[in-house]
């Protein structure tokens, strides 16, 4: 295969990086977390990329995030905040996010979690010298509530020994593939705003919106329109901690119920066209539940017989790929 085949090329991210340029637009949706959000917000005032609007929103929290705000924003006039009327719940206000954003790019920041100084900058040069990118990440750090690092995992580990450009939808298919969020979390990423369409569309995939895994319909949506950018430097820091609603097993259980419909809502759009990817995708799914329950005996029986209700929905779909027409 020539070169030019691969899906996997090169990135080149310049040496001096911009200092200014496109507003990008730094989107926080707050809701409690005061002992982590101050840290948080300084990651975001202390970026050397000095053309940014810090947009945190805050979802009727029951702490006093309006005092840490305050406090780690140092009345800097880059910082807007906004608090709901009422409480709108995460995916909503990671949508009245974006609804304020008047960037031409969009870097979310999520409330536990921190940005390296240069990260938005170096975001920035990906983009602006690569125009055929519609998403760049890197590789993340993860770290505990007191701030140390974690060793990563086999799905948080640095995927190349180099920065490279990920075709699109060569990105899609193995993120589909191995049912491995690879790409990261909002904080990793940046993407343009203009490529993720419009407030009311921004979790859609196809014509559904499943409920859970937001991140990876926004991934693969942005993964249609351009190629993804991967940087080997760590950009962020993503914290795991006691609080987070997605450390309980029933959680867990949820989403990852929700990937038979991503799976099939992403082919609809034009991803998984082989019969072999597909099917790996499904039958993954079916691996990765059957683990899940077997090592969680605790898991409740509704959440266990739903489960094993999509993996025999999905293992029947496997069936009809592998079928032999006779027509």
């Amino acid at each position: 295969m020539q070169e030019t085949d691969s899906p996997i090329k090169p990135l080149v991210v310049p040496g001096e990086l911009p200092t200014s340029g496109p507003l990008v637009s730094v989107l926080i949706p707050s809701y409690n977390y005061v002992q982590y959000l101050g840290k948080c917000i300084n990651s975001a005032v202390n970026q050397t990329y000095n053309d940014i609007e810090i947009i945190i929103v805050d979802d009727r929290s029951t702490e006093d995030t309006l005092t840490v705000i305050e406090e780690a924003s140092r009345g800097d006039v880059r910082v807007q905040v906004h608090i709901n009327e009422s409480n709108l719940g995460a995916k909503e206000n990671f949508r009245r996010c974006f609804e304020y954003a008047s960037g031409t790019y969009i870097k979310y920041l999520l409330a536990d979690d921190l940005l390296e100084p240069q990260a938005i900058s170096r975001m920035v040069a990906c983009f602006e010298n690569n125009p055929g990118l519609s998403l760049v990440t890197s590789f993340r750090q993860t770290i505990d509530e007191e701030g140390m690092i974690i060793p990563p995992t086999s799905s948080t580990q640095c995927l190349s020994d180099k920065n490279i450009i990920i075709n699109g939808k060569f990105a899609g298919d193995r993120l589909l593939g191995y049912l491995v969020n690879y790409i990261g979390e909002p904080t990793t990423t940046m993407f343009r705003t203009e490529d993720a369409g419009s407030p009311s569309d921004f979790f859609k995939l196809g014509d559904g919106e499943p409920e859970g895994l937001y991140d990876i319909l926004i991934w693969l949506r942005l993964l249609l329109v351009g190629d993804l950018a991967y940087m080997i430097e760590p950009l962020s820091s993503f914290r795991m901690h006691p609080q987070q609603r997605t450390s309980g097993i029933a959680f867990v259980a949820h989403l990852i119920n929700q990937w038979p419909q991503i799976i099939r809502l992403a082919k609809s759009v034009g991803y998984l066209e082989s019969t072999r990817l597909e099917q790996s995708a499904l039958t993954r799914f079916v691996h990765n539940t059957l683990n899940l329950i077997i090592e969680n005996p605790e898991m409740a029986a509704e959440d266990r017989e739903l489960l094993l209700k999509s993996c025999y929905e999905s293992l029947g779909e496997v069936t009809d790929i592998l079928e032999p027409s006779w027509s």
